[in-house]
């Protein structure tokens, strides 16, 4: 993100529930400011981020607690939301496919006031057959 936005003042953030994880990210982007934390409850500030961006994380959240996760994400974004998750057309909290959730996020998006486009993963931008199967770009701007 950094190469592709050389903005001065560009701030990153990232979450993670491990905190191995947290510590390679650490080494490997010192610059970045990570912290072990759940995307239930989102350690940082209303409106602090312009984007949220969200890889093959929600795949993992109980339905229980997707709607909760996606007002999270919504409290901490500004302009707009980016998941690369599995699709599901018909599931909004979420159906098991080859052993992960898969929602229809676009219906989870636009009733925060999101306009939302969808992008297949092909084999061209992710060469994974479950990927190719599942998986969507979702790009969510605030409307």
């Amino acid at each position: 993100i950094r190469d592709k936005f050389p903005i001065s003042d560009l701030k990153l953030a990232g979450i993670d529930v491990n905190e191995t994880a947290i510590a390679t990210a650490k080494r490997y982007l010192p610059a970045i400011n990570y912290q072990v934390a759940s995307v239930v409850e989102i350690p940082f500030e209303t409106k602090s981020f312009d984007v949220v961006l969200s890889d093959a994380c929600l795949m993992y959240v109980a339905p229980k607690e997707i709607k909760n996760v996606v007002k999270e994400m919504n409290r901490v974004a500004k302009r707009g939301i980016i998941l690369v998750e599995w699709y599901d057309e018909k599931s909004i909290n979420g159906v098991v496919k080859d052993n992960h959730w898969c929602r229809n996020y676009e219906k989870l998006l636009k009733p925060l006031g999101y306009k939302v486009e969808k992008i297949k993963i092909t084999n061209e931008l992710w060469p994974n057959d479950n990927w190719t199967k599942h998986g969507v770009v979702f790009i969510a701007q605030r409307a």
